[in-house]
């Protein structure tokens, strides 16, 4: 399965678990990219779009695998996990 981690606000790919996941779910046999967003402290709409577009077509077949879903976690908030 692909999986892709995405920082928020004023983080960064380093930042907070981020890569205690993705080793984890690279140990479990999962492709992993944390995604490297612009501007983290000044996000620009825009410019977060099309970073995420050119990953999912850096990336291709493996983004339309069926079993995906997003997995978050909100500023302020606990985890979230739901099914596309």
């Amino acid at each position: 399965m692909r999986t892709f981690i995405v920082h928020g606000y004023s983080a960064s790919v380093d930042a907070h678990w981020f890569p205690w996941l993705a080793e984890r779910l690279e140990n479990a046999g999962h492709r992993v990219s944390i995604v490297d967003l612009p501007t983290p402290t000044a996000p620009i709409r825009r410019e977060w779009d099309a970073r995420l577009a050119a990953e999912r077509v850096t990336h291709g077949r493996a983004v339309q695998d069926s079993r995906r879903g997003p997995t978050s976690k909100r500023l302020g908030s606990g985890p979230m996990r739901t099914r596309a």
